[in-house]
């Protein structure tokens, strides 16, 4: 998604250039309070003035003058230097005779430069202004006019917000609604703040202690630390500090409202749900006797149904909740004014609302508001706890469940009952995957007494903590635990699967996980392998040894392949595949296929890993996420990225990006986005260099997961594309890459490309020869074929027939479109420089199709330039030039050619004017003409 910045910043460009091109001359921005109105006009004064040809005046509406006739025109009238413009109270002037005295002022300033006239805070116009602004607006509809005007919503029929809006629409102006952001929208202002995508129930949470004001989000993303933000990809919750302005901007018309309307509102934002209108009026009543509800100051002397009528046209009109299904239910106007409204109810009354919602409600919602508005714990409560967490677990919402048991946690003190609650929470939290939501209550698990329960539990939330070593030797203990009971042997068959996959994370984890094979193996023979034999039912999820011990089997293919020992990864996989295939599906299968497709990447089978991740990622549509979920994503994008399927990469990119902040392998987070920027450069999408800014912690890492190269990859990438070659060294000038015990070494070949350019022969051809030892193990030509860097050093050492040779063995590689096409031009300039210009002509022409086919935008203009100097060689310019055109752009060049107008051209091809404008630009352009009666020459060279 877009950027609610960006979005705003081409608003405003589009608004400046459609007034510079005497398109537009009213902008209006309107939308609640809080949201950003005024910096919005504020960044239009800034762009209007570095412009340099536009002169502003800016002027406020200030509500405490609104009551003041013309109070704000005589504002006005001074920012247009006549600041002797005083109204006599006394003998006030008509409207008309001042709206037309404004335009004679504003015609007199336009006359010496073109003008931008803001007004701010609109909807505090005095009457008498507001009747001048409404007759003299369309009249300043000219040339050399803009009128930005902010203003808040909502807008009342014939309201001047009204106005402004129908005004704006007619044509010649352009309008900028600022709602409440969404988190989708929190999403993406952090990720073009701070090059970093924060999770989504972070977002959701900015948007609740902000009401989606564009200003407080804002306000928050500044308060965070320089630290914070560089670990901002390796957290799972988001700081929020919330020194805010308590007056929340969506709660105005709440506040506004008297007590009884405010108790309807109340009713509906905090019942969750859609309210029922008898049921809420049943709520009303009981509400109204609760000691906790003072309704005086807005409950009419009448009898109760009577009261409820009242106060809910009141709380309907204020616009604070709105009807749905015609009448039958009532809901809030938003769901942010519903969090708005639920932070801004004080603790006492909120119970009491809760209270008499529960009276009226059933099944887990009356438990919930229950919960709300008990203010201790009771025996009842409890039984009434226990049934639905049951329930709500037998029906797979566990989202329920936890509500309830979170609820409940804050009603008790007493250790033990606490103690039961946060382990069922916890385990509950463990099937869904989702620890990292419990990370509050370690303290007071490891505080509970010794168990192998509470073991596992705490270890399980530790594998969360990111920042922190996983306490391997403490898993080992829980695992050799003696114990005969069938609950604690399933959960200590899912600690040693635990404790595989974290063991795998370290630097050095398959060589300490493989002498723990026999070990974790043994752990799965003894564990219960029917549901029925665990007494908890929180644990029965559990009972899979056999998936457990094919995962781990499957684990041990990891140290295979990162001893580039490519022959024990093709005697290993076939037994390993055929285990997987064998398994049932389920999340664990995936985990499964997970390190072979791995595998298979590092012994140049990229085609059977990208299907294989394609068959993972089947899985998780249909049968759920895998503990580790974030790598079937990124090994399926890698693979389609050296392919060459650039747009089905960017899905699935996308698609992770949404399921990211349930993922335990955090890390791959940061790869993701070191994948965004590789594919951002190779596509031309310009956001390479934000995206590898939120990698850079990647390589500093101990964990070893797939890809821990890739940030390095995408650095090489951008160089090339951008032609840097000094950048591309710079990015694999670090020794310790070549360290790294899950690398395939890619960049190495970037790196000798970027010597070749600089022209630093010995040490490009030490580096080749280096590589050809490495050649299929610990090196692989998914970047380009070591034959590309013999041709291209051949070439540099003036050896034609073995450069031409090479090169052509390095083009019998198709595979790898990318490089092909890159190897294709090379080869091109190789051949231009003997003097071969049709041969180079062809090659090129290849090159830039195969380029033009996989959308390697980023490569088209250098590899287009390429074409050009070699056409240019060759003689034929004028070719060249009309090759460049689209077959749409030759139709209108031919017909251009043939005398006719654009009206004539439009009628003729059944496209508008403004269509033919676009084209007629892009043809002057391509055959670097200026007149029409150029294009007749170019096309008759041609």
């Amino acid at each position: 998604m877009r950027s609610p910045t960006a979005h705003r910043e081409a608003a405003l460009d589009d608004a400046l250039s459609a007034a510079n091109a005497g398109r537009a001359h009213l902008f209006v921005v309107d939308g609640p309070s809080g949201m950003g109105k005024t910096v919005t006009l504020g960044r239009l004064v800034e762009k209007a003035r570095a412009h340099d040809t536009w002169r502003v005046h800016r002027t406020i509406a200030a509500h405490d003058e609104q009551s003041i006739p013309f109070a704000y025109i005589e504002r006005l009238l001074s920012s247009l230097g006549q600041a002797d413009a005083i109204f006599d109270a006394e003998d006030l002037p008509q409207p008309v005779a001042v709206a037309r005295h404004c335009l004679r002022a504003l015609q007199a300033k336009v006359d010496t430069g073109a003008r931008l006239l803001v007004i701010d805070d609109a909807q505090w116009l005095d009457a008498e202004s507001e009747r001048v602004l409404r007759y003299a607006l369309p009249r300043m509809m000219r040339p050399g006019v803009l009128v930005a005007i902010g203003i808040r919503t909502p807008h009342a029929d014939s309201s001047l917000g009204s106005f402004l809006l129908a005004t704006a629409s007619g044509g010649t102006g352009r309008v900028l609604h600022v709602e409440p952001l969404t988190p989708d929208e929190v999403q993406a202002l952090a990720l073009d703040r701070f090059a970093v995508r924060i999770a989504r129930r972070n977002a959701a949470d900015l948007c609740r202690a902000t009401g989606g004001s564009f200003l407080g989000i804002d306000g928050l993303f500044s308060r965070l630390t320089p630290d914070e933000v560089s670990r901002l990809h390796l957290v799972w919750d988001l700081p929020i500090r919330r020194n805010l302005d308590a007056r929340n901007p969506l709660t105005a018309e709440y506040r506004a409202a008297d007590s009884a309307a405010r108790l309807i509102g109340e009713l509906v934002c905090l019942a969750g749900t859609e309210v029922p209108a008898e049921r809420l009026r049943q709520a009303a009543v009981r509400a109204a006797t609760d000691p906790g509800i003072d309704t005086e100051d807005g409950r009419p002397d009448t009898e109760p149904a009577d009261w409820v009528t009242v106060a809910l046209e009141r709380a309907l009109a204020a616009g604070i909740i709105v009807e749905a299904g015609f009448g039958a239910t009532l809901a809030p106007r938003h769901a942010l004014v519903a969090d708005a409204v639920r932070q801004a109810v004080p603790r006492e009354r909120a119970a009491a609302v809760h209270r008499a919602l529960a009276q009226v409600s059933d099944g887990h919602a009356a438990v919930v508001h229950r919960l709300r508005g008990a203010s201790a714990w009771d025996e009842e409560l409890g039984r009434d706890i226990e049934y639905c967490t049951t329930a709500a677990l037998e029906r797979g919402r566990p989202e329920s469940a936890i509500e309830v048991l979170r609820l409940a946690l804050d009603l008790t003190d007493d250790p033990v009952r606490r103690g039961v609650l946060i382990t069922r929470l916890a385990l509950i939290h463990t099937k869904a995957k989702s620890c990292y939501a419990c990370l509050d209550l370690l303290g007071e698990l490891e505080a509970l007494p010794q168990s192998i329960l509470r073991e596992f539990l705490v270890l399980m939330l530790r594998a969360y903590l990111v920042d922190q070593e996983f306490p391997q030797q403490r898993a080992l203990a829980v695992l050799q635990a003696p114990t005969e009971d069938p609950d604690e042997r399933t959960i200590q068959s899912f600690m040693a699967f635990l404790l595989a996959m974290m063991t795998l994370r370290s630097p050095d984890g398959p060589n300490i996980l493989l002498p723990m094979v026999p070990l974790v193996r043994g752990i799965f023979e003894r564990a219960p392998s029917d549901p029925a034999q665990v007494a908890d039912p929180l644990l029965h999820w559990m009972v899979t040894p056999r998936e457990f011990s094919a995962v781990v089997d499957c684990y041990t293919i990891v140290a295979v392949y990162r001893a580039n020992d490519v022959p024990g990864i093709m005697a290993a996989l076939p037994r390993l595949l055929e285990l997987t295939a064998a398994l049932p599906d389920t999340p664990l299968k995936t985990d499964c296929l997970v390190p072979l497709a791995s595998a298979q990447l590092f012994s140049d089978q990229v085609v059977q890993a990208r299907d294989l991740m394609e068959q993972a990622l089947t899985l998780m549509d249909t049968v759920g996420l895998p503990w580790g979920a974030g790598a079937p994503y990124l090994l399926y994008v890698d693979a389609q990225i050296l392919l060459g399927e650039y747009g089905a990469a960017l899905d699935r990119l996308e698609t992770f990006m949404n399921v990211f902040e349930v993922l335990l392998d955090i890390e791959t987070r940061l790869t993701a986005a070191a994948l965004r920027a590789l594919h951002a450069s190779i596509t031309g999408s310009g956001e390479a260099a934000g995206f590898l800014r939120g990698t850079e912690r990647l390589v500093e890492m101990d964990w070893q997961s797939f890809g821990h190269d890739t940030p390095i990859i995408a650095a090489c990438e951008a160089a090339r594309v951008a032609g840097d070659p000094e950048a591309a060294l710079a990015a694999t000038a670090d020794p310790a890459l070549l360290t790294s015990h899950n690398s395939r070494r890619g960049y190495l070949g970037y790196r000798a490309h970027a010597l070749l350019d600089l022209g630093r022969v010995a040490e490009a051809a030490e580096l080749i020869g280096r590589l050809s030892g490495l050649r299929g193990s610990g090196w692989f030509e998914y970047w380009g074929t070591l034959d590309w860097l013999q041709a291209r050093l051949a070439q540099a050492r003036g050896l034609e027939s073995d450069a031409a040779a090479a090169y052509a063995r390095a083009l019998e590689v198709r595979t790898y479109p990318l490089p092909r096409a890159l190897t294709l031009a090379d080869q091109a300039e190789f051949l231009a420089g003997l003097g071969d210009y049709k041969r180079a002509e062809d090659a090129v022409l290849e090159s830039l199709s195969e380029l033009d086919r996989i959308r390697a935008y980023g490569y088209i203009d250098r590899v287009g330039e390429l074409r050009r100097r070699i056409t240019a060689q060759s003689g034929d310019v004028a070719q060249l030039q009309l090759s460049l055109l689209t077959e749409r752009e030759r139709q209108v060049a031919k017909l251009i050619a043939a005398g006719l107008g654009n009206p004539a051209i439009a009628r003729e091809l059944f496209v508008s004017q403004a269509t033919v404008r676009f084209h007629v630009s892009n043809i002057l352009r391509k055959l670097q003409v200026e007149s029409r009666a150029q294009v007749s020459a170019a096309l008759a060279k041609a």
